[in-house]
């Protein structure tokens, strides 16, 4: 202990010793003294942890108690105009009330109820097989097809992908709801070889440059980059069959050869009177030329290869 107080006093930290004797007497008395003197401490919240921005020192027993959890949720009601949800108390340093809720209040939506105020959820209970079906039919009649999890993300629509997961999943759900759509999304059909460089020629020269393949993905040509994919079609040949003479601004793999590589490489090594590292021949060599060599044989085989006795 006489060595801890000495650190702390070196670090110039707060510190407090609860003597041994404290402790051997009722949970209860325990619990007031202790309390009593830690709450003397000026805390000083971290950003590490919502349970350390938590400055509250309060004992279990005061959350049970709900006309406390009322008050403490009068702030945040105030501000939303509704019930704060759990992700909104952590990040409010309220960790400590959010766990006292679950442990002897239910759930948030209950204590919305009790308190007759909005909540952005609903309870675990609001979607029944029968409600769950009749929301997820509604909506897959006005976009006229069967909607996938992803788009009930997207929509915001997360209680009702959770409950039809819970009910046996999207399948059974669809089969329930006796539509006319596929069960499942299909394929379009196959882009031959052929139709796939037209299109890919046709996409280039709109944009007047060769684009890559997270490039066609992210204007809408998915299927296209897929298709390219999938016949093994490589940009490069893709490019070149285009019969375009667009300045392609990325260099494929195979660019370089290994007599070139060890030409630059031991010219830029005469000229300093010393092998390079890979930083320094970064700064000099283009960094496609440097992928290659890592890729294939790496810095030491290089300098083997330069035959110099640096």
């Amino acid at each position: 202990m006489a060595k801890k107080i000495e650190i702390y006093k070196q670090l110039k930290k707060k510190y407090i010793i609860l003597p041994q004797k404290l402790f051997c007497q009722r949970i209860k008395w325990i619990e007031e003294e202790v309390l009593k003197i830690i709450g003397k401490i000026d805390f000083q919240p971290t950003r590490s942890s919502a349970f350390r921005r938590d400055s509250c020192i309060k004992p279990p027993t005061y959350w049970a108690d709900f006309k406390n959890i009322e008050t403490e949720l009068q702030p945040f009601i105030s501000r939303f105009g509704r019930m704060p949800t759990i992700k909104e108390l952590y990040s409010a340093g309220k960790a400590s009330m959010a766990n006292a809720i679950y442990k002897y209040h239910g759930t948030t939506y209950d204590i919305a109820q009790r308190l007759q105020i909005k909540f952005r959820q609903v309870s675990r209970e609001y979607y029944t097989l029968q409600k769950t079906i009749a929301d997820y039919k509604q909506l897959c009649v006005d976009y006229n097809k069967y909607l996938t999890r992803k788009e009930l993300y997207e929509m915001n629509l997360r209680g009702l992908a959770h409950a039809i997961t819970k009910h046996k999943g999207f399948q059974a759900i669809r089969r329930r709801c006796k539509l006319g759509f596929s069960l499942r999304r299909f394929r379009g059909r196959e882009y031959l070889q052929e139709q796939a460089i037209a299109d890919y020629r046709r996409v280039c020269k709109k944009y007047r440059k060769f684009l890559t393949r997270q490039q066609l993905i992210n204007d809408g040509f998915s299927r296209l980059a897929g298709c390219l994919n999938r016949h093994g079609l490589t940009l490069k040949i893709a490019r070149e069959k285009s019969g375009l003479n667009f300045v392609s601004q990325f260099y494929t793999r195979n660019k370089y050869t290994i007599e070139e590589v060890v030409r630059t490489y031991k010219l830029h090594c005469k000229e300093h009177g010393y092998f390079l590292t890979c930083p320094q021949a970064l700064t000099l060599m283009p960094p496609q030329m440097i992928g290659y060599i890592i890729r294939n044989f790496g810095f030491k085989k290089l300098r083997e290869l330069t035959k110099l006795k640096f």
